[in-house]
């Protein structure tokens, strides 16, 4: 360093020292999001077109169970059990002894929760998928290429990424996954 100047990455460094007790700041997300990008435009280049001349080709039985676990990953069933489940444990923690009071709060709270994932999270992908306007693999065979969009299109056709089914599923696991643990965490301290 000459004189008093002091280079912009020694500055850095410089206030760094001084601030020895914090943490570093954490910039792994940019890697994150640009390998994720990667491999979103590495499927659409490779995966998208062999998938949609299989899925014309498959038999009958391949497409009922196709459409069974299709099924599985929509969002209707778990809103509407989860909202049902929200009633019941309201109306148990309003009566009855604290046993039951207390698992009322409970289900009435993990149930809210899953309620909220699964609804906040359909609302985000299907802002995000007509936003973007991706078109379903069936299409991507003869009528278009690969790195088709067609964004801002409010149809079915162009409605194909992110995947709504798979939010859903996601939101739910992670939801589950978050009630085991807390039980597991917390089982001693439940009134049960």
């Amino acid at each position: 360093m000459r004189g008093s100047v002091m280079t912009v990455p020694y500055r850095w460094f410089s206030q760094r020292r001084k601030l020895k007790d914090q943490k570093w700041p954490c910039n792994h997300w940019r890697g994150f999001l640009v390998g994720t990008l990667g491999m979103v435009a590495v499927g659409f280049a490779i995966l998208d077109y062999p998938v949609g001349i299989m899925s014309r080709e498959l038999n009958q039985v391949v497409r009922h169970y196709g459409s069974l676990v299709t099924d599985f990953g929509k969002s209707d069933w778990i809103l509407i059990a989860s909202f049902l489940a929200v009633i019941v444990g309201l109306g148990a923690a309003g009566s009855g002894d604290l046993r039951t009071r207390a698992k009322g709060v409970f289900l009435a709270q993990a149930s809210s929760f899953i309620f909220a994932a699964v609804a906040f999270s359909g609302i985000a992908v299907a802002l995000i998928k007509n936003t973007i306007g991706r078109p379903r693999p069936s299409m991507l065979v003869h009528e278009i290429g690969p790195f088709a969009f067609s964004p801002m299109q409010f149809e079915a056709d162009f409605a194909s990424f992110p995947s709504g089914h798979s939010t859903t599923i996601a939101a739910l696991f992670t939801c589950a996954a978050f009630l085991c643990r807390a039980i597991g965490c917390c089982s001693s301290a439940l009134p049960w």
